[in-house]
């Protein structure tokens, strides 16, 4: 058994996917570890290149886009290491951060079942990775509108952070400290240790998440069961930033997908509010485009808006229940 199996799910980022593999090799020593990369269908010569350039990594290719949770159960599924790192393929390690992790779980509390980095920007500035599960309703709210209606056009981040950042620190997890070691909800996806026997006994990631909220339901069944999670800000890593979500449109429907179905599953009390919010905002948003496409052409982001109203529509909230779509390890004889 390898101390971590290191999971990469890697879309249509070639480049980036061999940038991240070349500094695990590069910055991981004095622990046994195997890389798996999980191919989801890529059509820019990923997997020539991955099988060239590192011949020692495990090559699955899943022949269709699975997603994020998907794609990461494959691989994980094929892991033999007593600690499994699921990665994105747009990080960058630094400094030895994956063996600095495993000293963290081995040397942690025995229900310690999830460790993450402290994570930057390619400009150095903090790439939030601590979170809450709940913000509260109001931040919910907000966090709705400002997918659709962007608050940086008005309000920018710069400004927000250095100006506002204290006093928004004890309502959004942009903007708190994560320089201490700390207990959190859950760690961002993008680079999150976890303890083999946790998800041994709550199962894998739930494959109806196609992006995002993923990791916040797995975590939540995590801490359910009893185990704990922490930021770990000695180990650190680079975060590029948002590669597949520029390749794709997809990810801003599935993201909503996404959200309704976690908040069916894990926040009832809060679903209808959230799909509402959804709902109108995808329909202010498209009269808005068509509005604006009178002077310049919008039709990609008006098709999108028509595919995010059609899902908000036919979403059935009480088939977010379903436990068939969570993976299981199988059982050893």
């Amino acid at each position: 058994m390898f101390d971590v199996s290191i999971v990469v799910v890697s879309y249509n980022t070639r480049d980036i996917t061999c940038q991240c593999i070349q500094s695990i090799v590069e910055q991981t020593h004095g622990i046994s570890y195997e890389i798996i990369t999980v191919d989801n269908d890529s059509s820019d010569g990923s997997v020539e290149k991955i099988c060239k350039d590192f011949p020692q990594v495990i090559l699955i290719e899943s022949g269709k886009n699975l997603g994020f949770a998907a794609g990461q159960n494959l691989g994980i599924l094929q892991s033999k290491g007593e600690y499994i790192l699921i990665l994105n393929s747009d990080i960058i390690i630094l400094d030895n951060a994956i063996a600095k992790l495993v000293s963290a779980l081995k040397e942690g509390p025995k229900n310690l079942a999830v460790v993450g980095p402290r994570v930057q920007q390619l400009d150095g500035s903090l790439a939030p990775s601590a979170r809450r599960a709940n913000l509260g309703t109001c931040m919910n709210v907000l966090g709705v509108i400002n997918r659709h209606f962007p608050f940086r056009r008005f309000l920018p981040e710069q400004f927000m952070r250095r100006v506002a950042g204290r006093v928004l620190g004890r309502f959004h997890d942009n903007y708190r400290s994560h320089d201490v070691r700390a207990d959190v909800d859950y760690v961002d996806g993008m680079c999150a240790m976890v303890r083999r026997s946790a998800i041994e006994k709550v199962g894998l990631f739930d494959e109806q998440f196609f992006f995002d909220y993923e990791i916040i339901e797995l975590s939540n069944r995590i801490k359910r069961d009893g185990w704990s999670i922490e930021l770990f800000p000695d180990a650190q890593v680079i975060h590029i930033g948002h590669v597949s979500r520029k390749k794709t449109s997809r990810i801003l429907i599935e993201t909503i997908r996404s959200e309704l179905t976690y908040y069916a599953k894990q926040c009832p009390k809060n679903f209808k509010l959230i799909y509402r919010l959804n709902y109108i905002s995808a329909i202010l948003k498209l009269v808005y485009l068509h509005l604006v496409s009178l002077m310049y052409s919008r039709k990609v982001e008006i098709e999108i808006y028509k595919q995010i109203v059609s899902v908000c529509k036919n979403f059935e909230p009480e088939n977010a229940l379903r436990e068939d779509r969570i993976p299981r390890f199988p059982t050893q004889l």
